[in-house]
Formats: structure tokens, C-alpha cells, sequence
């Protein structure tokens, strides 16, 4: 939901920085980024016996509510752009590692309605969030 309500709101990112709606879409793009290589460092971790799922899943949560706060709060764009990059990077094993975890507790005649919920709950997200902002940006700035 983080990378779509960006999107509907970079018009208003563009014009609280001073900068131009190019300028202001690589905070989706720096997000994207970081979204597809935060796994490739925080998701093979979580199939260590001695780490397991939760240790990964806890962590990169936590880093990633941290990061939110001081990416709301940044005040030029350098800042938000560097915090983007962040948030994708340490949202991006909850969704990928998902998959795995749910194939770890589902036993083997639900395991199809397992990875639908998955599914379709990861394409709601983005839609949702779009909406979302797409109403309260114009409201809250």
C-alpha cells in the first residue's frame, strides 16, 4: 500500500519541495528499488533452521514503521527520497517471504485457499492504498 499511495500524492510532493513531478516520481521508483533488492539480503535468512521466519518478519517490520516516521516528517527531498529507498527495502520481505511461511503452516488440502488469501490481499493493498490517498490528499495535503 506504501508504493501507491505515493503515486497520488507526488503532485503534492512536488510542490511542498520546490521541485518537478520528474523529480518528485523517483520517490516510487527509488521505492521499487529497494523493494526488489531488499529480498535478496533479508529473505534468505528466514530458511535458516536457526533464524527461522519470525526473527526476518519482526525485524525488517519494525525498521520499516521506524523509517515511516522520519519519512513523513522529512523536510527536503533528499531526505525522503533516501527514506523511500528504505522502505522498500525493508518492507519488501513481508510479502516475499509469505508465500514460504504460509506453505510452512497450511496443511496440504488448504494450501490453495492459503496462497489465494496471499494472493489476493497483495493486489488489494495497491488498490486500496491509491484510493485512499487519491481521496484524503486533496483534504489533508
Amino acid at each position: 500500500m506504501s508504493a501507491s499511495i505515493y503515486s497520488a500524492a507526488q503532485e503534492e510532493v512536488a510542490h511542498e519541495f520546490n521541485g518537478s513531478s520528474t523529480f518528485s516520481s523517483l520517490g516510487l521508483a527509488l521505492y521499487v528499488l529497494g523493494y526488489g533488492v531488499g529480498p535478496m539480503f533479508l529473505s534468505p535468512p528466514s530458511e535458516l533452521p536457526s533464524v527461522g521466519r519470525n526473527v526476518p518478519y519482526v525485524v525488517a517490520m519494525t525498521i520499516y514503521v521506524l523509517i515511516s516516521i522520519p519519512t513523513a516528517l522529512s523536510q527536503d527531498i533528499a531526505t525522503l527520497l533516501t527514506l523511500r529507498f528504505f522502505q522498500g527495502f525493508f518492507g519488501s520481505p513481508l510479502l516475499t517471504t509469505g508465500g514460504a511461511s504460509l506453505g510452512d503452516v497450511s496443511r496440504e488440502p488448504n494450501k490453495p485457499y492459503a496462497f489465494y488469501s496471499l494472493a489476493t490481499f497483495s493486489l488489494a493493498g495497491p488498490a486500496l492504498g491509491i484510493t485512499r490517498a487519491g481521496f484524503s490528499t486533496p483534504v489533508l495535503g
